[in-house]
This record gives C-alpha cells, sequence and structure tokens, in this order.
C-alpha cells in the first residue's frame, strides 16, 4: 500500500482501538519522549502515564481518553482534577483519537486549560494527527501494533538485511539488528532471540524472562525468551489443578512434597493459562508438543503453635507451615508434617472483610513405632478434643493471632475409641523398640494377640517382673527309687534362667534373660523304661497348687535383683 493508504488505515485503526490497548499506545509514544515514564494501572489517581518526580509525585502526566466522536467533558474535569491531586504534576497531557474542531478545542480550552491555570498546571493535549505523525517516524510501533501495516517495501528491506552475505563482523551487526527487529513485532512482549552451539547453557538474565522457548537442531540450538512491555496489560500466567479425582490428587502429591520443603514436580492433572507471545505462537503453531509439566518450589516456612484440648489435658505443637497450593475455592494453603500427620491450613474469601480458615489432617502411619505413635497421638487428639487453638501473628494479625473452635467433623471421620487404642498400641511398640535397640516390622494390620503381646511386653520391661504359668518339666531317673525325693531335689537347684519370650507380629522376641522361680512340685507322671523293678524311670513333675509364676528379668533398664 502507498503511505496515504497506510495513513489512512492507520487513522482508521486508532479511533477504533480498545481503552486499554489505547493506553498503551499513548504509554508507548511517551516512553519514545522520555524512557523514565511509569504507566499506571488502576486506581490511577486521573493519570494513565506518568513522568516520575521521585517522591511519589509526576512531573508530568498522560491521560488517555478514547472518545472518537463526542468527548465526555464532566470525565475530563474529574481526571485532571483527580491527577493535580494525586500527582502534583506541572503539566498534564490529554490524548484523544481524533482532531478537534473549533468548538471542541474552544471547549477544551474553557474547561480542562483554565482549570489546570488555576492551579498552575499547563494543560494541553494529542490529537489524531500527532499520533499518526509519531507513529510515522517510529514505523516499527506502528507495525507492532497493527502487523498489517507493514508495507512490501519494509518487509523487502527487512529481507534483504536478514539474508545478505556475511562478509564482515559489521555485516553480522546489520543482520543482527534486523533479526532483533523482526522478533521485536509482538505489541505486549519483548523478546531477545539468542544462538548457541549444542552444550552451551541457557543465557542469564537479570530479569527472569515470562516465557523461554528452545530449539534444537543438528548443530545448533536457538533460545527463545519474552518478557512484557512495560505499560502492557498481560494476564499473569497461573496454573490450577482440575477439580476432578486425578487433579486433586496430583494436588495433594505436590503439598505433601512441599510440606517437606522439597520441590514438587507436577506431570499432570492441572490446567495452564498463559498469554502466548506472537513469536512462541507461530513457532509452536504446527508443533506437536508432549506432555507439559512445571515445578512447584517451596517457600520459606511460617511456625505455627497448635493446642488441643482433651478431657482437660493439653498438648501443643510447634509446627512450620509451608505455603501450598490451596484446595478448591480456597483463596491460600498452608501445609506442614507432625510425624506422618499432614496439617492443611486453608483461607477461603467470604464477604470483606471476613474470611474463613479450614484446618484439614490426614495421616500415614509409616516408619518406627515412635513416629506412628506420634501420628496417632495427634489423630486421636483431633477425634476426642474438647477444643482446638491455632496462633500465629503472621496469619491472624490483630487481637491475639488465636483462632479457636470445636470441628465436630473429625470425631464423625474417626472413632475416638479406635484411635486411642491404635494409638497406645503404636506407643507400646514405640517403648519396646527403644529399649531393646530393635527395629520391628510392623505390618498393616495387627491382631487382638498383637495388642495384648504388646502390652504385657511394655509392663516387663518397665518392671522388671512378669508372669507365666508354669508348664511341668520331665526328668529321666537311673533308678526309681530316687523319684519321690526330686521334688525337693529340685527345689535345691533354685530359680531357672530363662529367655523371656513374647509373640509378636508373628515373631518370637526376646527381653533378655529371666529368673523362673519353681513353684511347690508333685509327681504327675510316672513311665517306667524297662521291665525289672529298678528299670529306669520318665517321670513328669507339675505345680503342687497354683501354676502362676513370678520371673524376673536378670538385665534390663528397671529390673532388680530381690534382696
Amino acid at each position: 500500500m502507498d503511505e496515504p493508504e497506510r495513513e489512512a488505515l492507520l487513522r482508521e485503526r486508532i479511533r477504533v482501538m480498545d481503552p486499554d490497548r489505547f493506553e498503551q499506545l499513548v504509554y508507548e509514544l511517551a516512553h519514545r519522549e522520555d524512557e523514565r515514564v511509569e504507566r499506571v494501572q488502576n486506581p490511577d489517581g486521573g493519570a494513565d502515564t506518568v513522568l516520575p518526580r521521585g517522591d511519589g509525585l509526576a512531573e508530568r502526566a498522560w491521560q488517555a481518553k478514547r472518545f472518537p466522536s463526542q468527548i465526555q467533558w464532566e470525565q475530563c474535569e474529574k481526571s485532571l482534577a483527580d491527577s493535580i491531586t494525586r500527582w502534583k504534576p506541572k503539566r498534564v497531557t490529554f490524548v484523544f483519537p481524533r482532531d478537534l474542531s473549533e468548538r471542541p478545542r474552544d471547549t477544551f480550552d474553557k474547561r480542562l486549560v483554565a482549570q489546570g491555570a488555576a492551579d498552575m498546571v499547563t494543560v494541553d493535549h494529542w490529537n489524531l494527527s500527532r499520533l499518526v505523525g509519531v507513529l510515522g517516524r517510529h514505523r516499527e510501533l506502528a507495525h507492532r501494533f497493527w502487523p498489517e501495516l507493514e508495507g512490501e517495501t519494509d518487509k523487502i528491506g527487512r529481507l534483504i538485511e536478514a539474508g545478505g552475505k556475511l562478509d564482515t563482523a559489521q555485516d553480522l551487526i546489520v543482520r543482527a539488528q534486523a533479526l532483533g527487529e523482526f522478533a521485536d513485532r509482538d505489541k505486549d512482549f519483548k523478546t531477545a532471540v539468542t544462538s548457541l552451539d549444542l552444550d552451551t547453557g541457557a543465557p542469564n538474565f537479570d530479569t527472569l524472562p515470562y516465557m523461554t522457548l528452545e530449539i534444537r537442531g543438528e548443530r545448533r540450538r536457538v533460545h527463545v525468551a519474552s518478557w512484557v512491555r512495560d505499560g502492557a496489560s498481560v494476564e499473569q500466567a497461573t496454573v490450577s489443578f482440575l477439580e476432578d479425582e486425578g487433579g486433586q490428587a496430583a494436588r495433594m502429591d505436590a503439598v505433601r512434597t512441599l510440606a517437606t520443603g522439597k520441590t514438587a514436580r507436577v506431570t499432570g492433572g492441572f490446567r495452564a493459562a498463559i498469554v502466548a507471545p506472537d513469536i512462541v505462537k507461530e513457532l509452536t503453531r504446527d508443533a506437536q508438543l508432549g506432555p507439559g509439566g512445571f515445578d512447584l518450589l517451596p517457600g520459606d516456612p511460617l511456625t505455627i503453635c497448635l493446642e488441643i484440648d482433651v478431657e482437660g489435658k493439653t498438648t501443643a505443637y510447634e509446627i512450620p507451615l509451608r505455603p501450598v497450593p490451596p484446595p478448591p475455592g480456597a483463596a491460600a494453603g498452608w501445609a506442614g508434617f507432625v510425624s506422618g500427620a499432614l496439617i492443611e491450613l486453608s483461607f477461603t474469601l467470604l464477604e470483606k472483610p471476613a474470611i474463613r480458615a479450614s484446618l484439614s489432617l490426614s495421616g500415614e502411619l509409616d516408619g518406627s513405632g515412635s513416629a506412628r505413635a506420634e501420628t496417632m497421638t495427634l489423630l486421636h487428639g483431633f477425634a476426642a478434643h474438647d477444643a482446638i487453638r491455632i496462633s500465629s501473628d503472621v496469619l491472624f494479625p490483630g487481637g491475639n493471632g488465636v483462632i479457636s473452635g470445636n470441628f465436630e467433623k473429625f470425631g464423625r471421620d474417626m472413632d475416638p475409641d479406635a484411635a486411642e487404642v491404635e494409638r497406645d498400641f503404636y506407643a507400646n511398640v514405640a517403648f519396646i523398640e527403644n529399649h531393646l535397640g530393635i527395629d520391628l516390622p510392623i505390618p498393616a494390620k495387627f491382631s487382638p494377640m498383637d495388642l495384648d503381646a504388646a502390652a504385657t511386653m511394655v509392663e516387663v520391661l518397665r518392671t522388671g517382673h512378669g508372669s507365666s504359668t508354669f508348664g511341668g518339666l520331665e526328668a529321666t531317673v537311673p533308678d526309681p527309687t530316687m523319684v519321690p525325693g526330686l521334688p525337693a531335689h529340685f527345689a535345691k537347684q533354685g530359680p531357672a534362667i530363662h529367655e523371656v519370650i513374647y509373640p509378636l507380629f508373628a515373631r518370637e522376641i526376646s527381653l533378655g534373660p529371666g529368673e523362673y522361680p519353681l513353684p511347690p512340685l508333685k509327681i504327675a507322671k510316672f513311665v517306667a523304661l524297662g521291665t525289672t523293678p529298678n528299670a529306669p524311670a520318665r517321670v513328669r513333675l507339675e505345680a503342687d497348687g497354683d501354676p502362676e509364676i513370678t520371673f524376673r528379668l536378670c538385665r534390663g533398664l528397671t529390673a532388680e535383683k530381690d534382696e
């Protein structure tokens, strides 16, 4: 197209821009006058772009008013008043996507220029012709906003520069500039393209890119990095977990990993919302992309105090929590572990200024007996609690920094009595492991006999004593006349020393040697081993009365020898 056609099309494009894109265009043009300008996001205090003065105020302010036909003067007056109050500028420039005729120009002077003069502020304006003229001097900016305006002559010139023969270092610079201009056509993103060999690491940038893309060839690779342009309105990239079973399973995997302070790798169950730069869209348009994934880095922990009241007794925990992806509907979440119990604290925004804090608990019984006992102690506390208090000056600022309440759902989700039995059982297992210096292979399920055996073993280890049923003994005598004296004979020998053995988890556990006294004995069975009167005999002796005896451990932390 020729220049008149290009200018006419440019005028039309500016007139129909949406307000946000028009504000961005004004910022870009002001930025070419002074690189210190900044775009202001809503609420803007009556200015879309400002030239900062360094004290929170502005030397100059621009107000973009996309009124292609009828100008709303009341809005302009309010914006001017707000700008003077907030920014205290020396100059305010209104920008209109139209040229002002005599009447609107007269109204501008009377309603805005005069209002500014009363406050010692210069008020002027940029009209459509000025915008078109500046864009004529900065054609690359116009092409970035409206790629269809790039004429064939511009394209041919860029192609010649990009594809010319490389004979000198200067040729390389010209080629790089042409390629850079081509990569910089996106109205929202600025892009850097770097050519690297296959073994060189990725470029380091002072400012982290919004998105990077790497394309590998047989001999070299190309690294593309894009940043959001100053003042451009680009939605922040977001990642959220799906609310179906797979998505929430992936979220919980990430929560558990992050709660331990490790990086969580997510490969499924999520959706990502990312605004792709134009160059990335073009490069990936026909590409076959594989499964996606991302890493969640652990945040810094903050410590809460958790107190649980159960039947007049308070148990307190200091728990470090880390930021985690919140459950569906919640705005923020933190999580941490107490042994195998995961504590998750999430917050849901209600009608201002109210928020709702939700506490959840899930436990995995794994590891040693002591770890399981600590987990079950917490689970039992949640199931049987009278009150739960969480204190944190960071999470609950104001007041005393404490939230408290009674959470009935925990009692419904878990039987407090069953939790208490399981807690005591694992505490007994932990006691046995610690005193004997062993690691017991704890099965996923245990029997009532295991419950009884663990409780009995702990009692023996604590007191050094235990009870046992005397099962009798057998002896072979060479002369049957010795049989009547056997009870007295064994009584003179004193207690017997045996290993104290209990069955637990389908294996025999020794508590060490024990001293077993013999009860009064009697002859219960006599079997002659021959046919002559003096033939040897097999004799069985049993308790003469109560067969229950009390044994003592010969060694152990609490065992003592009777005086």
